[in-house]
């Protein structure tokens, strides 16, 4: 095969084949003494800077790669041969090897090293076919709203699921849960008299629920002090016998009187310290008929626990469907709470700025309007009070204190003035 010129090498084809280094076969005079008078008198030589052979070679090393062998000598047609076989991975892959994206940048640019392989053209991003500006808005095509009228709203983990407060969420309509709750129209300045008695309505239902539940209290209360005084100087055991009762009749009660009285009347007795034994049989006796009346009272009060058990069964069912009507009454003003305000008004335990601020209508009496049936402008109104309690209501505002560093703030945690006593005077001798 002919030498060709390889493309990884400028040198002339005819060093290429020669060889770079050699073997000192002939003696010293041959190569070594050449060699050192070609440098000795380059070096003699003014004005003549020739360099050496190795210098050469080693600088065409530096700046150009080793030089070629003959395993990587290539043909001229060995690049478009190989080209044919890429597979399309295998070519997105050396596309990717060179192109490199510039920073802070979405258009790709051309790495600026230089490699061996062919540069890979990129083509800019393809424009929009109409101009937006230009074309009309009715040729514009609107996307197709498939979302349904129910709005989804997936409560909090930290609420149990109920079905009154799911059916509530699930059957408002996505116009009924308003961000901003629309204030009750008698509350304008200018109301309408419908309006005006609707709201007087709502405050008055208002105030006899709260007046209901401070007589409930004040009600309970009583009950709690009355039960404290009748069982203050009585026994636990005295108030159970009292309300269970002991199951016997008048005859048996004057009977065990008696005897109790004749117990009594033994045990006062001074007894001699050497007992007979009618005496010794005598208070045993005694002790077994204590025994027998112990147990039959006993008997007798378990009985009658059995005979009012039946009432008490049917007591604690009541009040057990009373618990659970309470409990349902609960959920479903939690779900008109869903309804009216959203979610955001059972998140988070209270309900956040519907308890914290106290809805207070405003009103008037019918005879304080003007002839015309309109309300005046209120001046005494505090438009600062207002303002804050309609956003801490609608979750604008925390109605919570803000702890921590304000700006020129002296008074604050370990930051107090401390006060001394300085003593203009002092009496080092006392």
């Amino acid at each position: 095969m002919p030498a060709t010129k390889s493309k990884y090498s400028r040198t002339d084809p005819s060093l290429a084949a020669s060889s770079i280094f050699k073997v000192d076969t002939s003696g010293s005079a041959a190569i070594r003494h050449s060699v050192l008078h070609g440098a000795y008198a380059s070096r003699a030589r003014k004005g003549v800077q020739k360099t050496l052979r190795v210098d050469q070679i080693l600088s065409e090393t530096s700046t150009q790669g080793p030089p070629p062998v003959a395993g990587r000598v290539r043909g001229a047609t060995c690049e478009a041969a190989k080209a044919k076989f890429l597979t399309s991975s295998k070519k997105k892959q050396l596309e990717q090897m060179v192109i490199r994206k510039k920073h802070r940048s979405g258009i790709s640019s051309i790495d600026p090293v230089k490699r061996n392989g062919t540069a890979v053209a990129i083509k800019p991003p393809q424009a929009p076919a109409g101009d937006m500006w230009t074309e009309d808005p009715s040729l514009i095509p609107i996307p197709v709203i498939t979302t349904k009228t129910v709005t989804p709203i997936k409560p909090p983990s930290s609420l149990k699921p109920n079905e009154t407060l799911v059916e509530v969420v699930n059957s408002v309509p996505a116009a009924g849960l308003m961000a901003i709750p629309l204030p009750h129209p008698g509350q304008s300045y200018n109301p309408a008299l419908s309006d005006h008695q609707d709201i007087l309505r709502q405050t008055l239902e208002k105030l006899e629920e709260e007046q209901q539940e401070v007589d409930k209290a004040a009600e309970i209360k009583q009950r709690v002090t009355k039960g404290l005084k009748l069982t203050q100087a009585k026994s636990p055991w005295e108030i159970c016998e009292e309300a269970v009762g002991n199951g016997e009749s008048d005859d048996e009660q004057e009977s065990n009187a008696d005897g109790g009285s004749t117990l009594k009347s033994l045990a006062k007795k001074k007894l001699s310290k050497k007992k007979t034994k009618a005496q010794r049989r005598r208070r045993e006796n005694e002790r077994e008929q204590m025994q027998m009346l112990a147990l039959r009272k006993e008997a007798k009060r378990v009985a009658h626990t059995l005979h009012e058990l039946p009432k008490l069964v049917r007591r604690l069912t009541t009040a057990e469907q009373e618990a659970q009507q309470v409990r349902i009454a609960q959920k479903a003003k939690r779900a008109a709470l869903v309804a009216e305000y959203g979610l955001r008004a059972v998140r988070g335990g209270k309900p956040k700025g519907l308890q914290a601020v106290e809805d207070r209508h405003e009103y008037q009496l019918t005879e304080d309007l003007t002839e015309s049936g309109l309300r005046g402008l209120k001046p005494e109104g505090n438009l600062w009070r207002d303002w804050s309690q309609s956003n801490t209501r609608r979750g604008k505002l925390d109605n919570r204190t803000k702890i921590g560093l304000v700006k020129g703030q002296r008074f604050q945690k370990g930051r107090m003035f401390k006060e001394v006593e300085k003593h203009a005077w002092k009496n080092f001798e006392a």
